[in-house]
């Protein structure tokens, strides 16, 4: 395999604590799945949820640590 077949994808996204979590309109990303490798999520506000094992889970933030997901492509 050559280095012209070969390609990397890098993106940082910020998404900034919601201030009114009774306003479902100001929710942040709609549900979705991610293509890509894997998506590494640091947080100290709650608000991700996981959708596993047929029904939504809190992610509950921990000081110092991370989330990282694997993609639906592995």
């Amino acid at each position: 395999m050559s280095d012209s077949e070969l390609s990397s994808s890098f993106s940082i996204a910020y998404y900034p604590a919601k201030v009114n979590t009774n306003n479902k309109s100001n929710s942040g990303m709609k549900a979705h799945k991610d293509y890509d490798l894997m998506t590494v999520i640091l947080m100290d506000k709650p608000g991700l949820e996981v959708f596993w094992d047929d029904q939504w889970h809190d992610v509950n933030p921990q000081p110092g640590y991370g989330v990282l997901f694997l993609s639906e492509t592995l």
